[in-house]
């Protein structure tokens, strides 16, 4: 009887890693939710007014989109990191 080599060992952890995505995630419970924007006050296609891009160059990667009954900021980018942010106090 041969030993299992390292790969045959780590056949299960990689099929365990490729099928975690499927487990059910629980959803917050809504008082655990706090919404910082909900981006009505946007026109689709713009960077929204109240948030602050570290760069210039971020108004043109984040975007608000619409999808039926949901606005989103959206960031396209190649090889350009670069953070946008909204100030929001809670506690």
């Amino acid at each position: 009887m041969v030993a299992p080599g390292p790969v045959s060992r780590l056949r299960p952890v990689v099929l365990l890693l490729a099928t975690s995505w499927l487990l059910p995630v629980p959803a917050p419970a809504a008082g655990d939710c706090l919404v910082v924007d909900d981006f009505s006050k946007t026109k689709v296609g713009a960077f929204p007014d109240e948030w602050k891009p570290r760069k210039n160059a971020g108004r043109e990667v984040y975007t608000v989109r619409e999808e039926p009954a949901l606005r989103f900021l959206r960031a396209v980018s190649r090889g350009l990191g670069i953070q946008a942010a909204r100030p929001f106090e809670w506690d």
